[in-house]
């Protein structure tokens, strides 16, 4: 059973993760871009070559596949900080704590 102290400090946790989430999803779009352009690209094709897909085409949508399941894993984790956060009513607490755990500013007295 998780206290509550368990969870609190669980939270701190996942928006210390959010600053990765965003960097992870940044690096994935790259990469989705970087396949698809990869994909579309025409490819010259020779005498008696029969038109089609590259050959690898299977293996760069899996790939593309296997991208987007991480982008959408990544995404829902980011949704349900901000949920949580959403849920805090005060505006100054809560963007203390966007500050002090996502942003990782330190605060001087």
């Amino acid at each position: 059973m998780l206290t509550e102290k368990d969870k609190i400090e669980q939270f701190k946790r996942e928006m210390r993760s959010i600053r990765y989430y965003e960097g992870r999803m940044q690096e994935i779009n790259d990469e989705l871009v970087k396949l698809n352009r990869i994909m579309r690209e025409p490819k010259p094709i020779k005498y008696g070559e029969a038109m089609g897909n590259p050959p690898n085409f299977y293996d760069l949508m899996e790939q593309e596949d296997s991208l987007r399941a991480e982008y959408e894993e990544l995404h829902g984790r980011q949704s349900a900080v901000y949920e949580k956060l959403s849920l805090i009513p005060n505006e100054k607490d809560k963007d203390a704590l966007i500050a002090l755990y996502i942003h990782r500013e330190r605060f001087e007295e």
